[in-house]
This record gives structure tokens, sequence and C-alpha cells, in this order.
């Protein structure tokens, strides 16, 4: 089997697009106008993913100022006020507050994704390659300030799945959409409390939505407990897919993650969205090739974080990298 290519999140806003938010935003711009702008924009992005040849991709999600927002906007209950750090990234997000019983009226991510897919079936890309990108339950509700006695952290992941995700997923089925990612780099941050709790939420959705795949990003580190749980919940139910960072990850995390790959999918991600330094294949396939013959199912490469950290140039140059490095990988597995 083929190992295939994975773009994910957010994808650095070019420069000619933040110049048409300032104008719009300064009321030299008509809302239209900035609509053409978003369109055109997207398109070279599409035409720039196609062209690579990448299996799976979101829309670049031009229209998010970060993962949260402008999701927060949709959701009753919840407001933003104030900056939060990113983890430990020089980057910054507008904080959710959450002050009462949430409510979603509508699957406003979904929605927008609609007119990305307009796009791509004009350039003859079928929805299945394209994305729905959310926060997930546990990054949601780690990043979210909690003011309400209505929930503790475990009893809002529960909630916000139930009313937004579940929303979220359906809007966009109904669209040929089935690749739902859903952002959690709080896992390999904030530790294991919440696991178990994470599990049964991702299994619940997974049940509900059989016709989706279900994507948990992880990023920031690799924390061998959350992979073993996305392992057996993958085992248990094929449509979950997880994504691992080992762009840092030590020599024995490369050696264990044979024994620990799933069913239903997985990104093995190898390029670093935070730093411009070029990967070098001689470093990366040695310990690539110790996990390809064991696994056999569905194999991405991709990028850790979203590519928001990296200038657009470096952004287009290191999905480049992956590229070529799938291509080395393929034509060795088959010449073996």
């Amino acid at each position: 089997m083929p190992v295939m290519i994975m773009q994910h999140g957010i994808y650095p806003r070019p420069r000619g697009l933040a110049r048409a938010i300032s104008r719009f935003s300064s009321g030299k711009m008509s809302q239209e106008d900035l609509e053409r702008v978003y369109e055109r924009y997207t398109e070279r992005f599409f035409k720039l993913l196609k062209g690579l040849g990448y299996d799976r991709f979101s829309d670049g999600m031009f229209r998010w100022d970060d993962i949260f927002n402008p999701l927060i906007s949709g959701i009753g209950g919840v407001v933003v006020d104030g900056l939060r750090r990113f983890y430990d990234n020089n980057y910054f997000f507008r904080q959710p507050i959450v002050r009462g019983r949430i409510s979603y009226d509508e699957p406003k991510i979904s929605r927008m994704l609609v007119k990305s897919l307009s796009i791509a079936r004009n350039l003859g890309i079928e929805p299945n390659r394209v994305s729905l990108s959310l926060a997930g339950p546990y990054t949601m509700a780690t990043n979210a300030l909690i003011e309400t006695s209505d929930y503790n952290l475990e009893s809002f992941m529960r909630d916000y799945a139930e009313k937004v995700i579940y929303s979220e997923i359906e809007g966009s089925l109904k669209e040929g959409v089935v690749n739902i990612d859903l952002h959690e780099p709080s896992i390999a941050v904030m530790g294991n409390a919440k696991l178990n709790t994470v599990r049964e939420i991702y299994e619940e959705i997974a049940r509900n939505f059989p016709k989706a795949r279900i994507w948990a990003i992880m990023y920031f580190g690799y924390n061998r407990e959350g992979v073993r749980m996305f392992r057996e919940a993958s085992t248990r139910l094929g449509n979950i897919g997880y994504v691992v960072d080992m762009v840092e990850a030590p020599e024995s995390a490369w050696n264990e993650l044979g024994e620990l790959l799933g069913s239903g999918g997985i990104g093995i991600a190898i390029i670093n969205s935070r730093t411009t330094k070029m990967e070098r294949y001689r470093d990366i396939a040695p310990k690539l090739f110790k996990v390809l013959g064991r696994y056999e199912s569905d194999l991405y490469l991709t990028h850790n974080a979203s590519l928001e950290f990296l200038p657009e140039k470096i952004a287009v140059r290191k999905l480049r990298l992956l590229r070529r490095f799938a291509i080395k990988i393929n034509r060795k597995v088959q010449k073996s």
C-alpha cells in the first residue's frame, strides 16, 4: 500500500489576502470584493495541493484567525475576551470564555466550507479529499476559561462534542466531506488526566457518524498514552484516524510506534511546522522504514502543527519537501 501525503489545518495567510482584510476592516473594500479575494486565494491554494498530488487537505482556513475563531462566534453561552498564548509558541489567540450552557443553532463552519467546495469541484477536486477542521473537545476545553458552574472540564467536553461537533459533521457529510480533523495539541501538552473521557467522546462520535472519518490531529509533542488510546479506539472503530507528532520524538518512540498503530488510518508527522529549517531525507527515512513494514491500512506523511507558524514561501517549500520524501519512500518500497 503506497504512503500518502496529508496537509491539515491553517495555511499561512497570503500578504495579498491580509491587505484585503485590512482594507475591508478600514472601510476601503466592500464585502463582495473581499469575497472575491478569498475565492482567488482559495483557488490558488487548491491548485497548489492538487498539483503536488496531496491526497487530502483542508481548504486553507483563510477565514480563520486561529483554531478557535470564528467558530466561537456561533456558540451561544461563549464569548471572546482577551488574548492567551497558544502553548509555548510566540502566538496568541482570542480566548473563549464560557459563561453559561452552550447552544449551537447552525453548522457555521461547514456552511463556510461550502464556498470552498464549490471552488474545489471546479478544479476537479472531490469533496472527500477536503477536510473540515475544528478544535477537538479536549483542546477546546483546556483552552477555554469556564466561568460557569454549569460545567466542569469533562461535562463541557461532552456538551461541546454533542452540540457543536455533531452539528458540523452532519453539515459536512451532506456536502460530501468525510474527513473531520479535530485538532488536539492539548493531548501532547496537558498530560493524560482526562484521556479516558477523551477516548469515550471520540468513540461516541465515530459510532454516531460511521460514514465520517474522525481524525485526531495531535501535535506539539509525542504522547505515548495518547497514541495508545487512539490505537485502541481505531482498532475498535475503523473510522477513527490520528496524527502522531514524531518531529522531535526519541528513538524509543519510533521503535514502539509500529506496535501502536491501529486500523483506521494514521498520519506520521515528520515535517516541523514551527521552524524554517528544512528536514533531510536521510535523517527520517530509516526511522520510517521501521514502521512501514508493520502497517497495512492508510498511512499518511504530514507536518505536525498548522503551517500558519511559517512564512508562506517556507510553507510551500515544506509541502514540496514532504511530497519528495513520499515519492522516494514509495519507490524504495516498490523495489523491495
